[in-house]
């Protein structure tokens, strides 16, 4: 059990609605710039489809798995899919009448884009794309930009921390934005808005991150979830790799359902580990170099399954409680 109930009566009526005025039914992935990027491929190939964010964990609901989806794209397949699209290795058993899977590819949007060749907005959307690679792939040009930043970095970080900044229904009107105005639609004074908070967040979590001692395998836990607006952990990796670290384990405590939420992330040019099997083994999955899962199993569990995993790999670990260095969070 994933949804509410309310959300569950939410998704029927707007599913049931789009089959009777014949409307695509999509999902995309909601948390970073490649299932935004596919949402506005997704809103320019079809007349008024209704797509659906999703985090990956919550394609396994049962509700959601009785419904027979036209397009599914950067997330873990559905039991029942007209058209399946995406480029993570953990995803390859799939059911799906049409797909276009490769996951030698950068982001499910470049695959997406090929496959419905959206020509009305061609140039636009191929523009998005290029920045979706980037991001997807941790390939960015310039170190993450923070409050005092003002040039020499890569633009496809303004993608990126608008999404990251945005409400799920914001990231929608976005995606929207793309398709009409391209990337000038960053210029919108409330998503520069939330551009900014996020580079806030950045320069606060990088000031946090100097507490951490360093090794060549990191695992760290929080017992109570941090606040979204006082720390980013997905940027705790990004910064502790510079300090010579190789692979960052981050596991908190989810609100929503009490599960232990996990990110495993390797140092981009340390490519003799995969963590893609760490997070296989505990349900997830995602990339050889990033990837997560969320897991019932007990916190010290997961960390005895981390060290184990590491003497294996020959990497010095070293666990740090992230409570100690932020108490008052």
């Amino acid at each position: 059990m994933y949804m509410k109930n309310f959300e569950k009566l939410r998704v029927l009526f707007s599913y049931l609605s789009a089959k009777i005025y014949g409307r695509k039914v999509c999902a995309s992935h909601v948390k970073d710039v490649d299932g935004i990027v596919s949402a506005s491929i997704l809103y320019s190939k079809f007349k008024n489809p209704i797509i659906f964010l999703l985090e990956t964990y919550e394609v396994g609901d049962r509700f959601l798995n009785l419904l027979k989806w036209d397009v599914v794209v950067d997330l873990p397949p559905f039991k029942k899919m007209k058209f399946y699209v995406d480029h993570h290795a953990s995803n390859s058993l799939f059911k799906a009448e049409k797909s276009v899977y490769n996951p030698s590819a950068k982001c499910a949007a470049e695959l997406l884009f090929e496959a419905l060749k959206p020509l009305s907005h061609e140039e636009i959307l191929r523009e998005a794309v290029e920045l979706a690679k980037r991001t997807d792939s941790a390939s960015y040009l310039s170190d993450p930009p923070l409050i005092d930043t003002v040039n020499d970095y890569d633009e496809a970080w303004d993608l990126n921390d608008a999404v990251k900044g945005l409400n799920k229904e914001e990231r929608l009107d976005l995606a929207k934005k793309i398709v009409s105005e391209g990337l000038k639609a960053l210029n919108d004074e409330k998503i520069q808005e939330a551009i900014r908070k996020v580079r806030k967040v950045r320069t606060r979590t990088y000031s946090f991150a100097e507490q951490i001692p360093s090794s060549e395998f990191l695992i760290l836990t929080s017992k109570n979830t941090f606040s979204e607006e006082k720390i980013s952990f997905s940027a705790i990796p990004f910064i502790l790799f510079k300090k010579g670290v190789k692979v960052v384990l981050i596991c908190s405590l989810n609100k929503g359902n009490g599960k232990v939420k996990c990110s495993i992330n390797r140092q981009p040019c340390f490519k003799g580990v995969s963590v893609r099997g760490f997070a296989e083994k505990h349900g997830g999955g995602g990339h050889d170099a990033a990837s997560g899962f969320m897991t019932s199993l007990p916190l010290e569990k997961i960390i005895e399954d981390a060290f184990k995993w590491a003497e294996q790999k020959k990497l010095k670990t070293k666990h740090v409680n992230l409570n100690t260095l932020y108490p008052k969070n």
